[in-house]
């Protein structure tokens, strides 16, 4: 019938570096939420964004901040969730690469007081064939699971995929094996 569902509005200044997106969710002509974005450059060289959501009425939803350090190894989010003023959770992530070619990736998740709630560290091989991820799950300091994952390639082009879950005491939870022929059946 021709009318307005929906509407969305996105403006971005002239750096880039700000943008304010406007949502009419449900088509009456007011814009109900506005996401403002803001990214600022620090003196060294670290990157800061700061997301915040917003009521018509200006009422904050939501705010979130991310760092990413200028390397981008380290990435740091801390959120409001519900845009109460207080810290709901806290994200980091750490990128490091060992001697043999092996990427590391530990991911740590925090409460709003800095509380460990889950840790996940994902070790990939230098080959790319291999990524080792072990799971802190609710934050005790002890694994609560490894997920094993391998890859091969055989002569005849077919690529064996396998996914093995093991759980702290060793116990297989799951192992699914993959093989997809060279023309990707």
């Amino acid at each position: 019938n021709g009318s307005v569902r929906a509407k969305s509005e996105l403006t971005t200044n002239a750096t880039g570096l700000v943008s304010v997106l406007k949502d009419d969710v449900d088509g009456d002509g007011t814009y109900d939420r506005v996401i403002s974005s803001t990214t600022t450059i620090a003196n060294n060289g670290s990157t800061i964004v700061n997301e915040r959501v917003e009521s018509a009425n200006g009422t904050l939803l939501a705010n979130a901040t991310t760092t990413t350090s200028a390397n981008g190894l380290v990435v740091e989010a801390v959120i409001d969730a519900d845009g109460d003023g207080i810290l709901d959770s806290k994200t980091r992530a750490t990128t490091t690469f060992g001697a043999n070619g092996s990427v590391t990736t530990q991911l740590d998740e925090m409460a709003g007081d800095g509380t460990l709630v889950g840790r996940t560290i994902s070790t990939k091989r230098a080959s790319g064939l291999a990524v080792t991820t072990t799971q802190d799950l609710n934050g005790d300091g002890l694994i609560d699971q490894t997920i094993a994952k391998t890859s091969s390639l055989a002569s005849d082009g077919d690529t064996t995929s396998i996914e093995t879950i093991t759980a702290r005491n060793g116990a297989v939870i799951s192992r699914v094996e993959k093989v997809v022929d060279a023309s990707g059946n």
